[in-house]
């Protein structure tokens, strides 16, 4: 399911959160978790004071998201990962059973109506960027250029832009993002690699290390990453800036880390996580104490929110069941983040399912080359 968030201001809507609940197969509906219908799910959060939620789009509409933009029509793409764990021994993972949608609302109520399958029989798809007359898709390990020449959301064929994009093929630690920076390149997060639209044809090229799960990046150009247990990290300075002066090698300012916090604040037990057997990782009610799952950073460089939130950074923690809100402080050229609520999320859920995986910018602010 995936649900939207308003300001109960005169501010209009955020972002869609993805909520990355299982197949409602008989067999997934029963034990302690069992699957919500769409109203039962909004009974399950808690949200900041001020905002309220609303359902945009549920299953069978789309299925499995990871990835999500907006189009300048204020259509939904998603990245739909449906081949991810078939079994607890991720048998089936390379069949071709992924797929991008393009998710319509055609009477304007804010609840998406149609559903068109830009693309099909995908291997384990997980990144996706608009560009001109189409897409760039991170998928089986390679790069690929998806064209929509006639223009009816549907992809007329598939140009293979670099067969080594993605380094590993364990989905933990797979090559994502493809985030297009100021510059105009696109950047991906668990990457060495950058790519851009220069002379009629996609060029490569390398860059520095950055993340594991997500990348975006502020008013200044400067990226914003991090890794399942540190939540947040950014480059000092805009991308590629050090390396320019081929004399010098970069031993800070790359990769900083804006804080040392990773305490985390669910509002329900968190058993079924990562390292969750070791001392100290839940507290004596079973909630998860610091992040082990950090995905997702999103600047927030919209005006449609209060002013105190703009230029902070909201995070995903799928196994805390939340998304938690950093306010950003500059210091000269140092950046650092603090918790403006600790001990309340800006957003969490009560249901072991609400899994946030990736935050996009609000409709209207995609641009493309």
């Amino acid at each position: 399911m995936q649900y939207l968030i308003h300001t109960l201001s005169k501010f209009s809507w955020l972002w869609v959160c993805f909520l990355m609940a299982c197949s409602d197969h008989p067999e997934n509906t029963q034990g302690p978790s069992p699957v919500k219908s769409p109203e039962e799910e909004l009974n399950s959060f808690q949200i900041e004071q001020g905002f309220r939620i609303q359902l945009v789009a549920s299953e069978p509409m789309v299925q499995d998201p990871v990835f999500i933009t907006y189009d300048p029509d204020g259509r939904l793409w998603v990245v739909e990962m449906r081949g991810f764990m078939p079994d607890i021994d991720g048998q089936g993972e390379k069949a071709p059973v992924g797929r991008v949608s393009v998710l319509e609302d055609i009477n304007g109520d804010g609840k998406m109506d149609v559903s068109h399958i830009f693309l099909d029989s995908l291997i384990m798809p997980r990144a996706m960027a608009l560009v001109r007359d189409g897409i760039l898709i991170a998928e089986n390990r390679s790069l690929w250029l998806v064209e929509d020449l006639d223009k009816n959301l549907k992809g007329d064929n598939k140009k293979l832009i670099d067969s080594t994009y993605a380094n590993s093929a364990l989905p933990e630690h797979t090559d994502n993002g493809l985030w297009r920076g100021m510059d105009n390149w696109y950047y991906s997060a668990k990457s060495r690699l950058r790519y851009k639209w220069s002379g009629n044809q996609w060029i490569r090229d390398s860059t520095e290390f950055r993340g594991q799960w997500g990348i975006c990046h502020d008013d200044e150009g400067r990226l914003y990453y991090n890794y399942n247990w540190s939540q947040l990290h950014a480059d000092l300075v805009p991308p590629d800036y050090l390396s320019r002066n081929k004399n010098h090698t970069p031993t800070s300012g790359i990769d900083h880390g804006l804080t040392i916090d990773r305490r985390i604040y669910p509002i329900r037990p968190n058993p079924a996580v990562n390292r969750g057997y070791i001392p100290g990782t839940l507290d004596s009610t079973g909630k998860l104490l610091e992040f082990t799952a950090a995905c997702a950073p999103l600047m927030l460089r919209s005006i449609q929110f209060p002013k105190t939130f703009q230029k902070n950074v909201f995070v995903c923690e799928p196994s805390g069941n939340l998304i938690k809100r950093n306010v950003v402080e500059e210091s000269g050229f140092t950046l650092t983040v603090y918790d403006p609520h600790p001990g309340i999320e800006f957003l969490a859920s009560t249901d072991e399912r609400f899994r946030p995986v990736n935050l996009p910018l609000p409709p209207g602010t995609n641009t493309f080359p």
